[in-house]
């Protein structure tokens, strides 16, 4: 995950150098040379480098995870660091059983709900619910974190809250690092089968995580915005 950041930050760096140039893509001359030549330049425009400060400061937080539904095969996150909190941002839905029900949909901890008899009618219409209702104590369908079920908050319009359905489908958890990888799974659990059945869906769901921001961080994008519009203002007074 580090040399992807890297990356990220050698792009960014790069597209600000070509935002001062109008006479070409710097991918047609030699990268290197160009960084050495132009950093005079980019030192002489106070707004390109404070807009690099802030987007150093941003790109350090936040690494994104598909979690596909169709497997009950974890998915490791990079390792995260001791005693730190992070914020897991889950979003989006995806469908529990595409076969039969395909209007039906989960999202990290609630879905809309219902059965079929042998006959194909439609039953135990329980609607948008937090749990499918039958009578077992596991969250069936939830988004798993290192193998357990947590309380993703909702948002409802008045604040972040557990047991909140969110009609965005996205939910928060705080999780503290412990200096490893999290896991993240679609835990499609059949109690009365005793399987998973992840088989029948479709669709992934979405979950950003980031470290929740400390003085440092905030300090960071304070001073950044702070340059940039110490930049600006004699712009403004012309």
């Amino acid at each position: 995950m580090e040399n992807i950041r890297s990356k990220r930050i050698f792009l960014v760096w790069e597209l600000l150098l070509n935002s001062l140039f109008t006479n070409g893509n710097l991918k047609n001359t030699n990268r290197g040379h160009n960084l050495v030549c132009v950093t005079k330049e980019i030192m002489k425009n106070p707004i390109v480098l404070s807009l690099l400060a802030m987007a150093l400061c941003l790109n350090a937080y936040g690494d994104t995870y598909s979690v596909d539904s169709t497997t009950s095969v974890p998915i490791s996150t990079a390792p995260l660091q001791m005693g730190v909190t992070y914020l897991f941002e889950a979003s989006g839905t995806y469908q529990f059983d595409v076969n039969n029900r395909g209007e039906l949909w989960a999202d990290a901890e609630w879905m809309d709900y219902y059965a079929l008899d042998d006959s194909g009618n439609k039953i135990n219409e329980l609607g948008i619910v937090e749990k499918r209702g039958l009578g077992v104590s596991e969250d069936i369908l939830d988004l798993v974190i290192d193998g357990l079920e947590v309380d993703w908050l909702g948002y409802s319009g008045s604040g972040w809250a557990a047991h909140t359905y969110s009609p965005s489908h996205v939910y928060r958890y705080y999780y503290t690092g412990t200096g490893n990888p999290a896991t993240l799974v679609i835990a499609d659990w059949q109690p009365l089968v005793d399987s998973y059945a992840n088989g029948d869906n479709a669709g992934s769901l979405r979950v950003k995580i980031s470290p929740v921001p400390e003085g440092g961080a905030m300090l960071c994008l304070l001073g950044s915005a702070l340059a940039i519009i110490g930049a600006l203002r004699p712009k403004f007074r012309k």
